[in-house]
């Protein structure tokens, strides 16, 4: 039977081989379906703003021709913020759609609305541009590629709610094409007035700062229309903020790139605002999107207001005509741009010098007539001369002052000395905690140093528990840093959890959001409290106390007794099985292992 039915496989396979096997070409699913665009796969171009500024400030990076007057390319719209970069949400206003054949488009973008429009053609020709977000306009209705962009207009995507088109192929030199834009007239303020926000969903900001919202509401307090909430808050930083690309070459003072949670909460509590579009725009935006305002941070080129090359026939672009802008979304008028940047010549202004006192120059002045001696009788007691010394003398005056003082300070510096030496050591700890060890050693280190401040402020923080756990504990006992400790913690555990190591700008800006921290939990207390804080051994005890537990544990392991062999009688023969009852000792499995990094 055996052979029977190995005899049947055989012929089955030997007839149905050719037909399985007849096509060579191998027809594989994932070359036939195409994968949904993610713009999460694409780096944010706000993200490279200072290399515009700095590298390629006089590179050509693409040339436009029939650009009107006051006119601007846009790249792309941004409507996401996760903490750390502004970016697009693939679910926000509008979706990325397939174009396909790009000279067959009749209308890319929604031209409906109440607002007039002016209808124009640009035709860009990409030189030194380097990337996938295609330079186009507000409100393009067409867009078109040369010949000889075939592979740029192959992999063509574009958003319509956002007018935003990107090429999964990438842009080169060479390639040139033409766009279409309808683009709405700009309405005055007056006009503006007697139109709301638009109501549409706008993904959550995520880590903002809370000086946003404070601010926010003070700037906007006492607005009387929903324009003016927004008109406020963009003139607050074009008046009172400070202009810096960091080109310091250029005379410019040092300004600190990028748009995250830190280098805006630095930005707006600094006693002087100091930066360039990427920060005042996202300031902006992130404080309308507390107020409920929908609105979202556009990049893209545009020349100098002043410059020729303003509304003339061919403009070149380069790096130094980068800028960030905010749009704002009104009902029956679409997306309305705001320019929160302040001006140029807007530098910050130096501290004046303090007056110091101009010592006039000593004269020496004559001695005072000599007086004649009065005819007094003389006394030749003890207590005449002793008096006589004395006053001929003062350093016995001083000499004894000084000496009751030294006294009286001896006890008061044996009292300070405890004092002097805990504040040492809290020094000390901060300083290792943030130089010694590995990036993300260090990262945890910056969470110690929250929960040790919390414990001598006399927050019940059990060092047993994990990082959110202790946050919960920390929200509890102050609650003004609440989202900011909760943060703290999941940043922590990222680090030392996550794959990879921090980068020592992550590491500095966790240790920067970490100071501000400090600060709020101590804000709220008085004077009196943050001293007895300061001075309170009770974190110190604490790392004492999980120290020696973990030197307990590693003590108490080499001394456990294992099974296995024995020597023999004489101590220099072969070693014997070991025929003793096993030991009943708990073994090495049963000792609990110690929590490494949830311990640090």
């Amino acid at each position: 039977m055996a052979a029977g039915v190995i005899a049947v496989s055989v012929a089955v396979t030997a007839l149905s081989a050719p037909l399985v096997s007849a096509g060579n070409e191998r027809k594989v699913l994932r070359n036939v379906v195409v994968p949904p665009f993610d713009p999460k796969d694409y780096i944010t171009p706000l993200a490279s703003f200072r290399t515009y500024v700095k590298d390629k400030k006089d590179d050509t990076l693409f040339v436009v021709k029939g650009l009107p007057r006051d006119g601007r390319v846009r790249l792309g719209a941004l409507d996401a913020f996760n903490g750390t970069n502004y970016t697009m949400d693939p679910n926000g206003s509008g979706n990325f759609s397939k174009v396909g054949d790009t000279e067959s488009i009749n209308t890319l973008a929604d031209t409906s609305g109440t607002v007039p429009t002016r209808d124009y053609a640009i035709d860009i020709t990409i030189e030194d541009y380097q990337g996938f977000f295609v330079p186009g306009g507000r409100k393009t209705t067409g867009l078109s590629f040369d010949e000889g962009a075939s592979a740029a207009a192959s992999g063509l995507y574009f958003n319509s709610g956002t007018d935003t088109a990107v090429t999964t192929n990438g842009l080169t030199r060479g390639d040139s094409y033409s766009v279409q834009v309808s683009d709405p007239v700009k309405l005055e303020h007056g006009q503006l007035t007697q139109y709301d926000f638009a109501k549409m969903s706008m993904p959550d900001a995520l880590e903002v700062p809370p000086v946003v919202a404070s601010q926010a509401n003070d700037l906007s307090a006492d607005a009387p229309t929903a324009i003016d909430r927004v008109r406020q808050i963009e003139a607050h930083f074009q008046k009172t903020g400070a202009f810096s690309n960091g080109l310091v070459s250029e005379g410019q003072l040092p300004s600190v790139s990028g748009h995250g949670s830190a280098r805006i909460r630095n930005l707006l509590t600094a006693k002087q605002m100091l930066g360039d579009d990427e920060q005042y725009a996202v300031a902006m935006s992130l404080m309308l999107r507390h107020l409920g305002i929908p609105s979202r941070v556009v990049m893209g080129f545009y020349p100098d207001p002043t410059s020729p090359e303003n509304g003339a026939g061919e403009v070149k672009i380069t790096g130094k005509n980068v800028h960030a802008w905010v749009e704002v979304a009104f009902e029956r008028v679409g997306w309305v741009s705001f320019d929160p940047t302040p001006p140029k010549d807007n530098v910050p202004i130096p501290p004046d010098p303090e007056n110091k006192s101009k010592p006039k120059p000593q004269v020496l002045q004559p001695p005072p007539p000599p007086q004649e001696p009065a005819d007094l009788p003389p006394d030749s007691s003890p207590d005449a001369l002793d008096a006589d010394q004395k006053k001929n003398n003062p350093w016995l005056f001083w000499g004894a002052l000084l000496g009751a003082l030294g006294v009286a300070l001896i006890p008061l510096s044996i009292l300070a000395l405890p004092l002097l030496l805990i504040a040492l050591l809290k020094s000390r700890r901060r300083k290792a905690r943030f130089r010694d060890g590995h990036p993300a050693q260090r990262v945890g280190g910056g969470w110690s140093e929250v929960v040790s401040l919390a414990t001598d402020m006399g927050a019940a923080v059990d060092t047993r528990s994990t990082r959110r756990e202790s946050a919960a504990v920390l929200a509890e006992a102050f609650p003004a840093s609440k989202g900011t400790t909760a943060m703290l913690a999941r940043r922590a555990d990222a680090s030392i959890f996550g794959a990879g190591q921090p980068t020592e700008e992550e590491v500095r800006e966790y240790w920067t959001i970490v100071d501000g921290s400090l600060k709020e939990m101590t804000a709220t207390v008085g004077f009196w409290r943050r001293q007895q804080a300061r001075f309170s051994p009770r974190s110190l005890l604490a790392d004492a106390r999980t120290l020696l537990s973990l030197r307990g544990t590693r003590l108490a392991l080499p001394a456990l007794k294992l099974p296995g062999r024995r020597p023999s009688a004489a101590g220099n023969g072969p070693d014997q099985p070991d025929t003793a009852a096993p030991p009943t000792g708990p073994s090495p499995t049963d000792i609990p292992p110690t929590q490494g990094p949830k311990q640090q």
